[in-house]
């Protein structure tokens, strides 16, 4: 064979792809296996769950904020969220929340195969899924419930967690309140009690609530507020015979005091900034004590009509060191830098 005849069949034989080296392939990702999985029919949202669920909040529907928990609608909701755009990576929204839904059994069957697939839409390979697969596999064995919020370390997805958990404290006192107010309204007239504490809330949400702040803070103050009045109906309700107020002039001095910081410091900080409307002024934290004062007589008026067990002086006690409790945590939006010992009831 001539030179130019081996050069010519060489030629040929790499054009053909016979001499070229086999090109690697490239290992499989731990997500490869999932990527065709997909939910039974029977689990996917028909024309009337598009039409009946709307503009559905997922969360809401999963973990019962202001309403019955409902997984069913959850998941289709979650599922109708991604027909409608891009995975969102957040772990309660879309497929965040089916991995929770699949893993726990949330209203389907336990499914390793298809939490693991939403869980990789969820991540879009942005971490790393090992840690999450195993979570995911000990929750559809039994032997732990799948948490969405176990690794968030920070950012939004941690942010979403935290807002979440104190949408659902904010719902439970909402329902506790609800069964409390039923209890009061039985007792005879809860009309003036039921109005001033209504009053009370409606002048201190904008000026408790920094509206500066967090969405998650803001949540949570809210939360709250109707936590310490249904702390108030209930120890009205349960009578609390050996509640002691024998501290009580020491917390009425601790008010006057945290009070009066409270309103130098923001009659400073409005001189300051006199030209910025959001800057909380003096005359508006005047309103909110006169609105605490006339909730407090009413608090005592109720008392007095059920003749309830708690004494005069525990109930004021409760009352006085909700008040100082909602002032100290006032100390950041008027620029007071202090830690202080959390109010013993």
């Amino acid at each position: 064979m001539t030179g130019s005849t081996r050069f010519f069949g060489l030629a040929l034989l790499a054009g053909s792809g016979l001499l070229r080296a086999a090109a690697p392939e490239s290992p499989a990702g731990p997500c490869d296996p999932f990527a065709g999985t997909t939910p039974p029919a029977r689990d996917l949202p028909g024309e009337a769950d598009r039409a009946r669920l709307g503009k559905c909040d997922t969360t809401a529907l999963y973990f019962g904020i202001e309403r019955a928990p409902e997984s069913r609608d959850a998941r289709l909701c979650a599922m109708i969220e991604l027909e409608n755009g891009e995975p969102t990576g957040l772990p309660l929204h879309d497929a965040g929340l089916l991995v929770s839904i699949y893993a726990n059994g949330k209203g389907v069957a336990r499914n390793a195969a298809l939490a693991k697939h939403y869980a990789c839409l969820m991540t879009q390979g942005s971490v790393d899924v090992g840690p999450l697969f195993d979570r995911i596999d000990r929750a559809v064995a039994g032997r732990a419930e799948y948490d969405g919020c176990a690794d968030t370390a920070g950012g939004l997805a941690a942010d979403e967690c935290a807002l979440v958990q104190h949408l659902v404290e904010l719902s439970r006192a909402h329902e506790a309140r609800r069964r409390l107010v039923q209890w009061a309204v039985a007792q005879g007239d809860f009309t003036t009690l039921r109005s001033a504490a209504a009053a009370y809330e409606r002048v201190r949400v904008p000026v408790e609530v920094d509206r500066l702040d967090h969405l998650t803070n803001q949540t949570w103050r809210r939360a709250v507020f109707v936590e310490q009045f249904n702390a108030v109906l209930s120890a009205l309700k349960a009578g609390a015979a050996d509640a002691s107020g024998a501290d009580l002039e020491q917390r009425d001095r601790e008010l006057n005091a945290v009070y009066q910081r409270v309103l130098r410091e923001a009659a400073r900080r409005a001189q300051e900034n006199s030209l910025t409307p959001e800057v909380l002024q003096p005359r508006q934290l005047r309103l909110v004590e006169r609105a605490w004062l006339v909730y407090a007589d009413a608090c005592e008026h109720f008392r007095a009509m059920t003749k309830s067990a708690l004494p005069a002086r525990a109930l004021r006690r409760l009352l006085v060191s909700q008040r100082i409790e909602a002032l100290r945590a006032m100390f950041f939006q008027v620029g007071v830098d202090e830690e202080m010992e959390p109010i013993r009831y």
